[in-house]
């Protein structure tokens, strides 16, 4: 399974090795900068289900 939402244009490349949902840009990802401390939208010990 693939899945992906990136914004339009993004990934854009650079230094950003991060990523943010953008609420500009409908939540679609963006690459960001790993400096800027963000909090997470969920966490889970069991892992990530789709």
């Amino acid at each position: 399974m693939y899945y992906s939402d990136w914004g339009q244009d993004q990934p854009n490349g650079g230094t950003e090795d991060c990523i943010v949902l953008d609420h500009k840009d409908g939540y679609r990802w963006h690459d960001y900068h790993c400096e800027t401390q963000m909090f997470p939208l969920c966490e889970s010990k069991y892992g990530v289900f789709v």
